[in-house]
């Protein structure tokens, strides 16, 4: 399939779409005009899919979105998919600046398991609802601390509840959204009952 064919198709998918798995795909790359026509959109599953990089502004417009996962091979090598996943696994190397622009109610944010060796001044400063970033098993040169300059304006808010940069901790709190049925609503996460993993 061509990478028109690729556009069209994701243009064709309804905006009024509020849950989005495209895992295991096969997109290799995304549209260069993003997917900011899914403004009703809460949750994107873009695992598995050989992305490499992203266009500046393929999430831009998703002002609604509260999950994003852009996570790798989280499988290890004992396990019955690992070579499956590794052959369809995100390797992204590289985020824009203005990545995460506009996407404003963000709460959860998984990159791990990718290629990133550095992170863009400013990526997550927008990011004023973030409650969970896995950024865990990427290449960071130097590595990663969570006195880090890209984190600052989010632990200074208080609300990042969860900040995995060399072991992950857990999915307590995506858990407790999914049960909570706030993944898809416009309801915030009760902060004061989330796992405080910081």
């Amino acid at each position: 399939m061509t990478a028109a064919e690729k556009e069209a198709r994701l243009n064709q998918i309804p905006n009024t779409i509020r849950r989005l798995d495209l895992s295991e795909s096969r997109l290799g790359e995304l549209p260069e005009a993003g997917l900011g026509h899914l403004s009703e959109l809460r949750v994107l599953n873009l695992e598995f899919n050989n992305l490499v990089s992203l266009p500046k502004k393929t999430f831009h417009g998703l002002r609604k979105l509260k999950v994003l996962w852009l996570t790798g091979n989280h499988y290890g090598e004992g396990e019955p998919v690992f070579k499956r996943m590794q052959k369809a696994g995100n390797r992204i190397n590289e985020l824009h600046p203005e990545q995460f622009h506009t996407l404003e109610h963000l709460q959860v944010l998984l990159v791990h398991h990718n290629e990133l060796k550095k992170l863009p001044d400013g990526i997550f400063d927008g990011l004023r609802n973030l409650r969970v970033l896995k950024l865990l098993d990427n290449p960071f040169k130097p590595r990663l601390k969570k006195k880090h300059h890209a984190f600052r304006k989010l632990l200074s808010k208080g609300v990042l509840n969860q900040l995995d940069l060399d072991e992950d901790s857990g999915d307590d709190l995506e858990d407790q959204m999914e049960e909570q049925g706030t993944y898809l609503s416009d309801d915030p996460v009760d902060v004061d009952s989330a796992p405080d993993e910081l």
